[in-house]
């Protein structure tokens, strides 16, 4: 039992770290393309308008990558406090007005059309291609009056990774009933889901050590079952057939009791880690729920542009 636990702990402690390590990595690699596209900035640029563009995917099937990046830069460039964003429903009227909402795609000549009918000095865009096995996110800081280019950036990041990161951001891994049906499954899976990879180890871990203490009751319980049984028979033809003194019925009643001792014992313990694993599974459903929670109580920005004449609506959506 000691042996197991210890595994199980290794095991599971090893698999959060690493989730925890690649989730670390990531958002490195992306605060890096941040800081390559808008450290050490002219002076002149400071408070000017800015309009953020959705990446381009240059890939088979577009998987709204592109949008989760444009959404991340929005939120870095506000913390960053330099610009002044245009919003998305500006942006998404003058989108409407050139014809591109259908398609979706936004080249570099109409990213420039875009930006000077926004009134917007400077364009955020970028780029995401498949190569080599990994997605290189290029993104550039265009002026819109000269069309120069005046930042560029690339990084490569793994596939799951940007997976990852898109699910979160956009808000996937924030439905609750995906974690609860994960850790339904596999105990811990919905917390690792939603990046709380210390609660899912100490879920798998729980619900698996409980589980072999499951096992091994059970097994002991069938063991001394079978012993008590099978010693009461032999009792029963022994003391007809073969006629035994007091001494040796004493022998065997003392025998008798001391296998139905055990299986008692074992029967109780068996019952509660029955019970113990039921508790342990409904209390990581339970905070499965709660990881689920609090991953859709993340800041998740949601533009929405409503045009009703000549008025525009904006709105930033909180999810609760």
């Amino acid at each position: 039992m000691k042996l197991i636990f210890v595994f199980t702990l290794t095991f599971a402690l090893t698999v959060s770290i690493c989730a925890a390590s690649g989730s670390r990595q990531n958002s490195t690699e992306l605060d890096l393309l941040f800081d390559q596209l808008f450290s050490n900035l002219p002076d002149s640029i400071a408070n000017t308008r800015l309009t953020v563009i959705p990446f381009t995917e240059n890939t088979a099937q577009g998987k709204g990558y592109g949008e989760s990046m444009a959404e991340f830069m929005i939120v870095k460039i506000q913390k960053f406090g330099s610009f002044t964003l245009v919003d998305r429903g500006e942006f998404q009227r003058v989108v409407n007005e050139i014809s591109l909402s259908q398609s979706g795609m936004i080249d570099d000549s109409a990213t420039v059309q875009i930006g000077k009918m926004l009134s917007s000095q400077y364009l955020l865009s970028g780029s995401i291609s498949l190569l080599f096995g990994k997605y290189r996110i290029t993104a550039k800081l265009i002026h819109t009056e000269t069309t120069q280019i005046i930042r560029s950036a690339a990084i490569s990041v793994n596939l799951a990774d940007l997976e990852n990161f898109s699910k979160e951001l956009l808000g996937e891994s924030g439905k609750v009933s995906s974690a609860v049906f994960r850790s339904l499954i596999v105990p811990g899976w919905g917390q690792f889901y939603t990046n709380h990879n210390v609660r899912g180890a100490i879920n798998i871990s729980a619900c698996v050590i409980a589980t072999g203490a499951t096992g091994y009751f059970t097994y002991q319980t069938a063991k001394y079952k079978s012993q008590k049984d099978k010693h009461i028979q032999e009792q029963s033809v022994d003391s007809i057939v073969k006629g035994m003194t007091e001494e040796q019925i004493y022998e065997h009643d003392n025998e008798t009791k001391r296998l139905y001792y055990n299986y008692s014992r074992n029967f109780d313990h068996m019952k509660l880690s029955i019970i113990a694993l039921g508790a342990l599974w409904a209390i990581n459903l339970v905070d499965a729920s709660i990881a689920g929670f609090q991953a859709k109580k993340k800041f998740q920005l949601y533009f929405s542009g409503n045009i009703s004449g000549k008025s525009l609506e904006t709105g930033i959506v909180l999810r609760f």
